[in-house]
């Protein structure tokens, strides 16, 4: 018997003929369950949900003043309270094993005939110090554990949490990201391309890197973040 690596609680073993050569489960389904969309009134193009008296996305209005929109706009999980200390868990207290979770709980809402239609599937980063400090890297890391391969063509240099600033402070940021030279030749004009983070929250993360993008190359992007907000 085994124990599910993100609740602890104990996972019944199964003998029957279709999993006796399979791997024991180390995650239980009741927590890959807590992973999930609440079925609500949305944005239609970035999944925020409505209140009552929004009829419009403002975060969408705003960030159209400023960037080329994404074609699609995918997520895995909204950003509840379990999956927020999930995240927590994983970044801020180095709990590297919670790649499996985030990984399984991936390709249960995206299998890995979704990945193959992309030419790249590129990893939004954090920076350098970030990296160092957590000792991995958390989005690629998940992507590593689910077996979904990517390049990491964007580099992202050190900045302030952009939970401490404004909207308009940091719109008027510098785009934190930049295209590693020795791999910008590998983008071609035509291309698709499909962003990855771990957390949307307005959008301007992910509009940062698209941007980053479309400067070198005319690409058709899409992004898919594991939690929204």
């Amino acid at each position: 018997m085994t124990k599910c690596i993100v609740c602890n609680t104990a996972i019944p073993m199964e003998f029957d003929i279709n999993h006796i050569f399979s791997k024991n489960k180390v995650i239980c389904e009741h927590c890959i369950e807590k992973a999930y969309r609440l079925e609500t009134r949305r944005c239609p193009t970035c999944h925020k949900k409505l209140t009552e008296d929004e009829t419009v996305c403002l975060d969408c209005q705003f960030l159209s003043q400023y960037f080329e929109p994404f074609n699609h706009i995918f997520f895995v999980s909204d950003y509840d309270e379990w999956i927020k200390a999930q995240i927590h868990r994983y970044k801020s207290d180095g709990d590297i094993l919670l790649s499996k979770y985030f990984a399984t709980c991936l390709l249960k809402n995206y299998p890995k005939s979704f990945f193959y239609k992309y030419d790249y599937v590129i990893p939004i980063p954090s920076s350098i110090e970030r990296q160092k400090l957590r000792g991995f890297r958390h989005v690629e890391t998940i992507l590593e554990e689910a077996k979904i391969k990517y390049e990491s063509i964007l580099v992202a240099k050190h900045r302030m949490k952009q939970s401490e600033l404004s909207k308009i402070e940091r719109i008027h940021q510098d785009n934190p990201f930049t295209i590693d030279c020795e791999k910008e030749a590998i983008l071609k004009d035509g291309m698709h391309i499909l962003l990855i983070d771990d957390i949307y929250t307005t959008g301007l993360t992910a509009h940062h890197a698209q941007k980053v993008l479309l400067h070198k190359k005319k690409l058709n992007i899409d992004m898919l973040a594991f939690a929204r907000v």
